[in-house]
């Protein structure tokens, strides 16, 4: 039986991993606070993604382009609801097929190539590559670009 609560640290690594390999049009870094009380959540979403996103969107109109942040934050807020019952559950999964099937990897000649034990897993490495796969083939950004982001970045902090 693997069990998994270390959501305080994946976070700390997906933050750390999206600060290093930053997205082309991000406005500044990102951060994540978990909070288990809804009501304080609905405050710093309030404070921390509607309203800096009307306040963008007003420039927006007054510089003339298209506003697109509040329609940006509805869609994060649709998703953070979608996947609510799944973050705030504790989940435990079962590995029994797993065991099984490294015991019978183990025999084999390759055996080393196969990994199936998520104990020794670099997750670290996983959230790099994940990034770096989301911003070449489903935002098609290009990765070189990297380094011009962070120095503009760097300025705001």
């Amino acid at each position: 039986m693997f069990h998994f609560s270390r959501w305080g640290q994946m976070k700390d690594i997906i933050v750390q991993c999206s600060i290093e390999t930053p997205l082309n049009d991000v406005l500044w870094y990102p951060c994540c606070k978990v909070v288990a009380n809804k009501f304080v959540y609905n405050v710093l979403n309030m404070l921390l993604h509607i309203l800096p996103a009307f306040v963008t969107d007003i420039f927006l109109k007054l510089l003339g382009s298209k506003p697109m942040m509040m329609k940006i934050i509805k869609y994060f807020n649709q998703l953070v609801a979608a996947t609510a019952y799944f973050s705030t559950h504790e989940w435990t999964f079962h590995r029994n097929n797993i065991t099984d099937m490294m015991k019978k990897v183990k025999t084999l000649k390759d055996n080393d190539i196969v990994k199936l034990d998520l104990k020794d897993m670099d997750w670290k490495k996983y959230a790099t590559n994940y990034m770096m796969g989301i911003k070449k083939f489903i935002l098609k950004e290009d990765c070189k670009s990297m380094n011009v982001v962070r120095q503009r970045l760097s300025l705001y902090v």
